[in-house]
């Protein structure tokens, strides 16, 4: 492989793995697990956080019900995301402002609630996601994303009849 596609798909990979931590930590939230995984997104975690909170404050399953189906439509654009940037360098840009903008609810967050100490490893880890994604769009933003081997003519075998 290229130099470019190995960063192009290192910054797809990061897409991937940042689902499906974000999938198990909604599903770990939901069901009052107090474990978290870094590398996925936020938005989604304090989203259920919220949910998990409303269901115990009133018992109303409908809140996780909610949490859940909320939470399982933004992982599916960073799936979507995923599944088409293989061959279009555009959901790329698209998951990694899905990703940008997480970040931004991150910073909110910690501006908001002036928790700076309590999310630094989210915000380094978020920073690392980032930097990953930039750099693999960034890396096919002038060429072709994959480009097509050109097979030599085989002109003996036109030459010959049988």
């Amino acid at each position: 492989m290229l130099k470019k596609e190995k960063r192009y798909d290192r910054a797809r990979h990061c897409l991937m793995v940042m689902a499906v931590f974000s999938a198990v930590n909604v599903v770990l939230t939901l069901i009052g697990s107090e474990k978290y995984f870094l590398f996925s997104g936020f938005a989604v975690y304090i989203q259920a956080v919220f949910c998990r909170t409303a269901y115990e404050a009133t018992g109303n399953v409908g809140h996780l019900a909610i949490g859940a189906v909320s939470a399982a439509l933004v992982i599916a654009l960073y799936v979507l995301c995923w599944i088409m940037s293989r061959g279009k360098r555009g959901w790329l840009l698209a998951g990694l402002t899905l990703v940008v903008l997480d970040a931004v609810a991150l910073l909110y967050c910690c501006m908001a609630f002036a928790a700076w100490n309590d999310f630094l490893l989210d915000l380094v880890f978020h920073a690392l996601i980032l930097l990953e994604m930039v750099v693999g769009a960034a890396s096919v933003s002038e060429e072709p994303l994959f480009e097509k081997k050109r097979e030599p003519i085989d002109t003996w075998n036109r030459r010959r009849k049988f």
